[in-house]
């Protein structure tokens, strides 16, 4: 294995519980979330110094898939709304 496979194995971001209802949480530090729609709307947005593992709170979102992007991911995560 490459350093820059296991740079991306030990770096792993993920957004549960997922599907959500009221909230998800992200199990790294970050300060900036943005949620978009799947028409890549953006419908929400979190700013702050947020330790691993705070609560993001959605319950006014409508039920769907979003796409959550933060400044610790280069790629969105997926996140199912009940």
């Amino acid at each position: 294995m490459s350093n820059d496979d296991d740079l991306f194995n030990n770096t792993k971001i993920v957004a549960y519980p997922n599907p959500s209802e009221n909230y998800f949480k992200i199990n790294t530090e970050t300060n900036h979330i943005l949620i978009f729609d799947l028409n890549g709307k953006k419908v929400k947005e979190f700013k702050g110094n947020f330790k691993a593992d705070a609560s993001f709170f959605i319950q006014n979102l409508e039920s769907g898939i979003y796409f959550v992007k933060s400044n610790t991911n280069s790629f969105p995560l997926k996140l199912i709304k009940k």
